[in-house]
């Protein structure tokens, strides 16, 4: 939007009424269902151009309204509370499936949902109480003590994997950002360049398991929890990343099968999925080209959850390698397919993981990676090009990969430079950031050996 001196409530209100306004057109025009806090909205708009470009001034227009109408005080000192309870609420929530003891379509009691939950009636009552400020659950009136649900606790409820997405998100990872500070100024105050030693990184340092020495975040997952069965955080981690490769899809985002020309490939061609987790990838493109023979690799504690995730029936089609992508690959293959892979190492490992694909490669095999490209966030003119709400999008990347990994995304020039600095025989046919779809970036490479 424009400058911060035009970002008065009379504008922001034009903005929020004309993009409003543009995406309700075409809802009606095009009799699509509008959302709303009601159980049965649509958990998306449609992810076309009008309505893309009228959702993000909307968001833009709709956060700089909260932060003009709460005012610099209140957004920085109650607000601040209300994120870190909003997490914590959300947490409890989760932990104790508070969305499956409402029923859909139907209501509860607070002393029904506390029999479900196992908490007191005083407790249920306080988290159903904050809970309900964030469009979590309704009471069906004040005071009733009856509650429903809304569009967001229904999502849950509907979606088991987004349970896993979350306990991920808080309880797997969200312990890791308390300790980004402490990574700052260990390893990169003072300093021309910021660290990028994985181990060095807030997650390492963090020590959830308390072993007095730093451990990445592979190693955090691998680790028996108590109370736990072994591989559970391995398991956990993998379901959490099929499940947002689904939860995205909708945003016009992540349909693998559109990440290449599958097609176009040879009958019985045979794709490597390299660190392809449960093998949810693979699958999804299977059922759409099942003239190919598909291998996913990944660690063997990921071997339950691959096994869980695929259907008996396409087994013959799809099988699972244990296998560690710092070892020279066994598998010669047509094409190997690493799918937010690379974005997780800093250039020495990940330079390492392309190399180490070289012992298997024939001449013209192919390697598809689907990473987050960034594009340019301004036109080299001080004018931005990517909606606020991208840009914003673009940094919580930045941030989650660097609390967890000490990495950043990579832009176009250092894709390339990673590529073609781990072999000049690779060859890059194309790379494609894909603007405002943060998710979506292909290069796409061939082995010239």
């Amino acid at each position: 939007m424009a400058h911060l001196k035009e970002l008065t409530l009379e504008n922001l209100v034009a903005t929020i009424t004309e993009s409003t306004n543009t995406i309700t057109t075409y809802l009606k025009k095009n009799n699509i269902q509008g959302p709303s806090l009601h159980e049965d909205s649509p958990v998306s708009l449609p992810p076309v151009p009008e309505v893309l470009g009228a959702r993000f001034k909307l968001l833009e227009a709709i956060d700089a309204m909260q932060n003009l109408v709460s005012g610099t005080a209140y957004h920085n000192s109650a607000d601040l509370l209300f994120r870190v309870h909003d997490t914590s609420i959300l947490d409890v929530l989760n932990q104790f499936d508070f969305y499956s003891a409402i029923p859909l379509g139907g209501s509860a009691t607070v002393p029904e949902i506390a029999k479900k939950v196992n908490l007191p009636e005083k407790l249920v009552r306080h988290v159903l109480n904050y809970a309900v400020h964030m469009y979590y659950f309704a009471e069906t009136a004040p005071d009733s003590g009856v509650f429903v649900h809304t569009s967001n606790s229904a999502f849950f409820a509907r979606n088991p994997g987004a349970s896993d997405w979350c306990t991920h998100a808080i309880a797997q990872t969200g312990p890791f950002s308390l300790h980004v500070a402490e990574s700052y100024r260990k390893y990169s105050a003072g300093k021309e360049e910021p660290s990028q030693e994985v181990i060095e990184s807030a997650a390492s340092i963090a020590d959830l398991d308390r072993t007095g020495h730093p451990v990445t975040f592979w190693d955090y997952l691998e680790h028996s929890e108590e109370g736990k069965p072994k591989g559970y955080r391995a398991a956990l981690f993998a379901r959490a990343m099929g499940f947002i490769s689904d939860a995205l899809a909708p945003s016009g985002n992540l349909e693998v099968w559109d990440d290449f020309e599958w097609g176009s490939l040879r009958d019985g061609s045979v794709i490597v999925d390299v660190g392809g987790s449960r093998g949810h990838d693979m699958l999804k493109i299977a059922q759409k080209f099942p003239q190919h023979k598909y291998i996913v690799e990944d660690r063997p504690s990921v071997e339950e959850a691959f096994n869980a995730a695929i259907p008996a029936e396409w087994r013959s089609n799809i099988s699972f390698r244990a296998h560690d992508f710092f070892s020279p690959q066994p598998v010669q293959a047509d094409l190997y397919y690493l799918r937010w892979i690379l974005h997780d190492w800093p250039d020495k490992e990940a330079k390492q993981i392309l190399q180490n694909l070289i012992p298997a490669l024939k001449p013209g095999a192919l390697i598809v990676i689907k990473e987050r490209v960034k594009t340019p966030a301004t036109d080299g003119k001080g004018n931005y090009v990517l909606p606020r709400a991208v840009r914003r999008q673009i940094a919580l990347n930045d941030a989650q990969m660097h609390t967890a990994f000490n990495v950043f995304e990579r832009s176009v020039d250092q894709w390339r430079e990673l590529v073609l600095n781990a072999d000049p025989r690779f060859e890059i046919l194309s790379m494609d950031g894909k603007g405002a779809q943060v998710n979506k970036g292909i290069v796409k490479i061939v082995w010239r050996g």
